[in-house]
């Protein structure tokens, strides 16, 4: 009898806590049968709690009942939004602030599975082969069927020096393979080019006769920009007259990044802004100050381009500052706000906003969209054995060499950059990179990623000798035809 008056005054008193905790939202709440909602699904949750309690087969843990409560209310939301636990918390602040462990990846959630959006460029995942599009089945012996993105963070996250094993099956050619890769700290540039030269400094010509350079963004860091306007600086010396920027497997990063980058092209107008249900709209507009001399330019994107990337590819497109030329964006056009919860102990990441380019699209994808991201004026598309061995050959590319023989090291350029996934890599040891050679798709100059020459022993197996890079191509030959499209526009303008 005593036991079970224990049980219902507990019960009373986690629903009281409950109604109490829900006061301000029924405060807020609008008379009537929005006020009734609220009420009734507070008296419906405090009896799920009570039969929980009272009736589970086994004794529940008070603490996790509600956290699990809470993440389940949050992820019936969308995939972006969670519940970060007292537990969950100081490792979610080391993400916040970079100060751990990872393995060098943007990892995403797409179809139920956890997969790679994109290797970060010189991290461990790069160097051992992790490709774009590679699907997550186990981590540590656990399968990822079911498992909630956090927590693959969370198995993949650790101290920088330790190890972790998980395997994928490869989205090119469906065949599994296991990793066991060191988490590290990386600190990597975020603009790079085609190959290096024999002084390992960035070559970007991929067309010498045109001057059509191409200099790729693989994230967004607070220096991203800078860096860009360097690399334009030093393409201009290498005889630059247009531009391909590649977007491509660039999973986003910090937002102010692509919003400078943006203004870097274009002199007014709007770039990109925010709208939410209770947030006042956020509009970020470009200015004149410090805009590059107009040139040509093209900017590739696929499936893998998503976030601050999408807003670069959007917003120029809009401006009709560039030609947008590849396969649709991922479409992750939403932002999230952190929320402390339980006086700091705990918090919540929930989305209050999306992005909206300057024509007014919304860039992210829900479920049942039919329109999200970034749509290409010219459509390239490429299938995952292509992207693979271009982004084999990529990797290839960054291998550095001492008298013909490869360290086994892709050559990273420390910077103090923090990433996204917050992970780190060494220095490169400044040796020679492989000889320029004719590119694979006949375009003249520097060599792109995937030309002849001496590659590194563990990895010329993997790579296809020649990697057809088929929207690099299309995007050189866009601007082969630039001057001849100006010329036919003048002519067109003096007939009528």
């Amino acid at each position: 009898m005593q036991r079970n008056l224990l049980l219902v005054l507990s019960g009373a008193l986690i629903l009281l806590v409950i109604v109490m905790g829900f006061g301000n939202l029924a405060n807020n709440a609008a008379s009537g049968q929005d006020g009734d909602d609220v009420y009734r699904g507070v008296r419906l949750l405090g009896e799920a709690v009570r039969l929980v309690r009272e009736r589970y087969v086994t004794e529940v843990d008070n603490r996790k009942l509600y956290e699990h409560a809470i993440q389940g209310m949050l992820q019936g939301q969308d995939r972006f939004s969670a519940f970060i636990s007292e537990d969950e918390l100081p490792d979610f602040r080391k993400q916040i602030e970079g100060a751990f462990g990872g393995i060098g990846v943007v990892i995403g959630q797409q179809n139920g599975w956890i997969m790679v959006i994109s290797p970060i460029e010189d991290g461990p995942s790069y160097r051992e082969g992790v490709l774009a599009g590679d699907r997550f089945i186990e981590i540590e012996g656990k399968s990822t069927d079911g498992m909630m993105l956090d927590d693959a963070v969370k198995m993949l996250t650790g101290k920088p020096g330790t190890k972790v094993t998980f395997k994928v099956i490869h989205e090119a050619d469906l065949k599994e393979e296991t990793f066991t890769i060191t988490r590290e700290i990386i600190h990597v540039k975020t603009v790079k080019g085609m190959t290096r030269d024999e002084q390992s400094q960035w070559q970007y010509i991929v067309d010498s006769d045109a001057g059509v350079a191409c200099i790729r963004v693989t994230s967004f860091t607070n220096d991203t920009v800078d860096d860009l306007r360097k690399a334009i600086e030093e393409a201009r010396r290498q005889g630059m007259k247009s531009l391909i920027l590649d977007l491509r497997f660039n999973g986003g990063g910090v937002l102010k990044g692509a919003i400078a980058m943006v203004d870097l092209f274009v002199s007014d107008g709007v770039i990109v802004s925010t709208r939410g249900r209770s947030d006042p709209e956020e509009v970020h507009r470009a200015t004149a100050e410090g805009t590059l001399e107009y040139f040509p330019m093209v900017v590739l994107v696929n499936d893998r381009s998503a976030s601050a990337s999408e807003i670069v590819a959007g917003a120029l497109q809009d401006h009709g500052r560039a030609i947008v030329l590849g396969e649709r964006t991922f479409g992750k056009g939403s932002v999230q706000n952190i929320f402390p919860l339980d006086n700091g102990r705990a918090a919540m990441r929930l989305t209050v906003a999306k992005y909206y380019l300057p024509s007014g699209r919304c860039l992210h994808r829900e479920d049942d969209s039919k329109e999200w991201g970034v749509d290409p004026l010219i459509e390239v598309k490429m299938t995952p054995k292509e992207y693979a061995e271009v982004f084999i050959a990529r990797r290839n590319s960054e291998v550095i060499h001492t008298n013909g023989k490869a360290n086994g090291e892709a050559h990273g350029e420390t910077d103090g950059q923090k990433q996204d996934d917050k992970g780190d890599a060494g220095d490169g040891d400044g040796t020679t990179p492989p000889p320029p050679s004719k590119s694979p798709d006949g375009t003249r100059g520097q060599a792109l990623p995937g030309s002849d020459g001496d590659l590194a022993e563990d990895s010329a197996a993997k790579a296809p000798s020649e990697a057809v890079d088929r929207q690099l191509q299309r995007a050189v030959d866009v601007l082969r035809m630039w001057p001849l499209l100006k010329r036919f526009e003048v002519k067109q303008a003096v007939a009528q």
